[in-house]
């Protein structure tokens, strides 16, 4: 029997169509923890997930890190959902934001990632199911960008002066949408970094609120705070009213008790 082949016959003789290949099983595993961001994004955006994903087996995101997306949703998201189509009439200054937009993450697609990650690929239509990435590869992404930058423009310049000029204007706007100049997150109130550290490691911090002995927020910090630039701990104060706005609750140590005779 041929690994390659999509179908199969059982006992009966009857067609039956295997399972996903088992390499493309162990991506979709690996990929989980992402697409569960992904779709907690989603979901505190009020946006709909389509694509493989849906039938993937998605585990859900706890409270702490539902309560994370709802918080980006209104900070640094809050920019890029007022883009949303209000109505049926075209809106050239939000169309030519969103271009904007999409300019800025063609050129942030550039920058982080390597040469090799931009080979040229097999078509989707000449990969099977099974062998489908779950997340569409930088290559893929970037020529979709730029392929839609392009059409906007040639949909841009046929229309008159006055809706270019909106155009035009809403896609320099768009650009610092959502990061600025620096390259910091517009919106951002200081804790966006911290966010999408406790974001990106939910599945660790679950496994640490489980753990025996339990961890505390203190314990907890000291796996964070190198990475967030404060080897010295100086911010733990700061670190803990984070977990108290989101709802993240460690077990914390309880007080040795003391008899009435101490």
């Amino acid at each position: 029997m041929e690994n390659g082949n999509a179908e199969s016959k059982d006992r009966l003789g009857n067609e039956t169509k295997s399972g996903a290949a088992p390499e493309n099983v162990h991506t979709i595993k690996l990929s989980l923890p992402i697409l569960t961001i992904i779709k907690g994004l989603y979901d505190a955006c009020g946006l709909e997930m389509y694509g493989p994903p849906e039938n993937s087996g998605i585990p859900e995101l706890p409270q702490w890190a539902k309560n994370i997306c709802e918080q980006l949703r209104l900070t640094i998201f809050k920019r890029v959902l007022e883009l949303q189509p209000q109505g049926g009439e075209m809106d050239w200054r939000n169309f030519g934001r969103t271009m904007g937009l999409c300019q800025r993450l063609a050129v942030y697609l550039k920058k982080c990632f390597a040469e090799t990650d931009f080979k040229p690929a097999a078509a989707s239509s000449e990969l099977s199911d099974a062998s489908r990435p779950i997340l569409v590869p930088p290559k893929d992404l970037l020529n979709q960008v730029e392929d839609a930058f392009r059409d906007s423009i040639d949909a841009a310049l046929a229309q008159s002066s006055e809706n270019q000029l909106e155009f035009l204007s809403g896609l320099t706007e768009g650009y610092e949408l959502f990061l600025d100049a620096r390259g910091q997150f517009s919106g951002d109130r200081g804790r966006t970094t911290v966010y999408f550290e406790l974001l990106s490691r939910w599945q660790e911090i679950e496994a640490l609120r489980q753990s025996k002995p339990p961890l505390s927020r203190l314990q907890l910090y000291q796996l964070f705070a190198p990475s967030l630039g404060d080897s010295k701990l100086d911010r733990l104060a700061w670190f803990k009213d984070v977990c108290d706005d989101i709802g993240l609750i460690m077990k914390e140590r309880g007080r040795p008790f003391k008899s009435l005779g101490n």
